[in-house]
């Protein structure tokens, strides 16, 4: 099987203030890890209390769990120890030099130097390009031709719309050398382009729409960067690069679609309607399915099950954890099996072997 959606880079390639203050000032407080892991179990009580946010106070505390390991063959262990053997997995690096959080301690080279370097029979490493880097064009060509890399991932709420132009050549590599590409595409991240708003409304500026910043903050802003309506410019101008839009929209949006399924608004619906369309555009159900939410009669799984009842869906969905990301939650064992226990052996064959291969190209 495959899991096509997991990180293994280290507190070396998280930028210098990319932790809010608060979370900093308790963690330097902790000297444990077990600690800390108490500490999540508190976090939504403190949401209702103190008005934080739990589900971003608990995705900064997880970078830090996990992040901090000594190396990215540590951390991969830790996700393959959740999985039966032959297990292959899709490694996302993470290029986050330019998302205005202050500099990144460890050169991002180095990060694919090491990616490319460990157990290259069960990891698919993907190559993140960010075309505001110097020489990205000539990244993406060693990652690939050097390096053993399998795909491109691409994470537009850094500060980048997937049309910008200087990706044209990456997706033209990609065409005519039949490489995937993994595209972020959930609101509300917390990892985001957190510069000033000045700044932010700079890179918003694009040649196909008008951004109206008034009453939006931040990630509101950055959203922009990322909806999944984006993508019709890139399917229509390179129509056979096979690509990724990562977390199926998000939890946020599954939790809407719950009580209200018919939204065509919704992103999960926007990105079902596009799959139809396009026959080269996949999602994958990362971090979004880890918990099976239910409300109005409805679950995350049973609509998940609706939708691969459709001939065209049920080819187009990829298996992926997301891990580091989701491990406080439970582990991925016990996700996987729970989401194979509720669509079944074989539509969870289908998502997790066989599309899966089927987006490689192989």
């Amino acid at each position: 099987m495959y899991n096509c959606h997991i990180h293994t880079f280290t507190e070396n390639d998280i930028p210098e203030k990319f932790y809010p203050k608060l979370i900093m000032n308790f963690l330097r407080k902790e000297s444990t890890e077990d600690l800390i892991e108490n500490f999540l179990e508190y976090l939504h009580i403190l949401e209702t209390i103190f008005g934080i946010d739990a589900e971003e106070a608990e995705r900064y505390l997880q970078f830090y769990i996990i992040g901090s390991k000594e190396s990215q063959d540590e951390i991969f262990r830790i996700c393959q120890a959740s999985y039966p053997a032959g297990t292959k997995f899709f490694t996302l690096s993470m290029d986050m030099q330019f998302m205005g959080c202050g500099n990144v301690p460890r050169d991002y080279a180095l990060q694919l130097d090491e990616l490319a370097t460990i157990d290259t029979t069960h990891i698919l490493p993907f190559v993140h390009i960010d075309p505001r880097r110097n020489g990205y064009f000539s990244i993406l060509r060693k990652a690939i031709e050097q390096q053993g890399f399998r795909g491109v991932k691409i994470y537009p709420p850094l500060g980048i719309f997937p049309f910008d132009a200087r990706l044209d050549s990456v997706y033209e590599y990609c065409t005519d050398n039949n490489i995937p590409v993994v595209a972020h595409c959930s609101p509300h991240n917390p990892t985001h382009f957190k510069g000033t708003r000045k700044e932010l409304i700079e890179l918003l500026k694009n040649p196909y729409f008008t951004v109206n910043p008034r009453g939006l903050n931040k990630k509101d802003l950055c959203d922009i960067f990322t909806h999944p309506k984006n993508y019709h410019l890139v399917c229509q101008k390179f129509p056979d690069v096979r690509i990724s839009l990562a977390h199926y929209g998000s939890a946020r949006m599954w939790k809407k679609m719950l009580c209200n399924p018919a939204d065509t608004e919704n992103w999960v619906n926007i990105i079902n309607s596009m799959m139809v369309q396009y026959p080269n555009l996949y999602t994958d159900i990362s971090y979004t399915m880890y918990k099976n939410e239910a409300e109005c009669s409805n679950t995350f799984y049973q609509l998940l099950n609706s939708f691969l009842q459709n001939a065209i869906l049920r080819r187009k969905v990829l298996f992926g954890s997301d891990y580091f990301m989701p491990a406080s939650q439970k582990n991925d064992a016990e996700f996987a099996n729970n989401l194979r226990g509720s669509i079944g052996d074989a539509l969870f064959d289908e998502i997790s072997i066989h599309n899966p291969e089927r987006f490689l190209g192989v």
